[in-house]
């Protein structure tokens, strides 16, 4: 009988353990912030672009993990940032962690910012928002275009401001007509430089990808929030109606895209096997 107790004793102690570990590796890739790096090879890029770096933050959501973040940028030494959408939440009131991140990213590189659908929902007013953030010297991309320099040369890069619809009731016709009349305005100049276009809603990407844009950066599905096989495509079903995208690279329609997983960690439900990611990406030209 005392062997048995002791049994039970160790088979309870092992469970303990593995239940202590698999909470600490949770708490772990919930808090953490890690890069994450792409290439991008154009032959529409030069010798004068070559190496040059961008860097992405989509739906931070006003976290308090900005110190993390800004240690990560200061060491990819990007070029540019590009801030891709949902920087805070809609019922916010309190932005001290949006405005010390701002504040902060400024000092690295330009900061260019386009909204995501937590920007145009915001309840105490997106154009009060956007105010802070010029304010602090963020650049509003909103449905504009501009020639960012890159090492010695430039890209054009160009925001769009997401439409106010959910997902479960998005005006595709609308929405397209925006998407090709942003495009529309770019100069022969313009177009004729690496293009990138900067759009929240990563689920919609077909439609981004009408225009032939060089590169497409997104975020919004949080890399489907639990990542782990059927949870996140259920997940992903629910919330956009689709699975078909997550996170990270794809070519869709013949056009680059890449999607980030999402910076937040005060969300319902957690990140799980998620670990929050800024992403750097390194322009290449084809010659190279």
């Amino acid at each position: 009988m005392a062997k048995f107790f002791k049994f039970i004793g160790t088979v309870i102690l092992f469970a303990a353990v593995c239940a202590g570990c698999i909470a600490g590796y949770l708490y772990y890739t919930d808090t953490y912030v890690k890069t994450t790096n792409y290439t991008i090879v154009s032959k529409k890029l030069t010798s004068a672009e070559n190496g040059g770096k961008i860097a992405v933050i989509a739906d931070y959501h006003n976290s308090d993990n900005y110190p993390k973040i800004l240690d990560k940028i200061k060491k990819a030494m990007p070029d540019v940032i590009v801030i891709a959408g949902d920087y805070i939440n809609m019922n916010d009131t309190d932005f001290t962690n949006a405005n010390a991140l701002m504040s902060g990213l400024v000092k690295l590189a330009p900061v260019y910012f386009v909204s995501g659908n937590h920007e145009r929902w915001l309840e105490s007013g997106e154009d009060k928002f956007l105010k802070n953030m010029e304010s602090l010297g963020a650049i509003n991309l909103n449905m504009k275009s501009a020639e960012v320099p890159i090492k010695d040369g430039k890209i054009t890069i160009t925001g769009y401001q997401d439409v106010v619809y959910a997902d479960d009731d998005m005006r595709i016709e609308y929405l397209n007509a925006q998407l090709e009349g942003i495009y529309s305005k770019l100069t022969k100049e313009q177009k004729s430089l690496f293009n990138v276009l900067v759009f929240h809603r990563g689920n919609l990407l077909h439609n981004a990808a009408r225009q032939p844009y060089d590169l497409i950066l997104s975020g919004h599905l949080h890399g489907g929030q639990v990542n782990i096989p059927k949870i996140r495509e259920r997940i992903l079903e629910e919330k956009t109606g689709s699975s078909e995208f997550r996170r990270g690279y794809y070519n869709v329609d013949g056009v680059k895209a890449v999607i980030s997983g999402g910076l937040e960690n005060n969300n319902k439900p957690r990140r799980i096997f998620n670990m929050p990611e800024v992403v750097v990406i390194t322009l290449k030209a084809l010659e190279y």
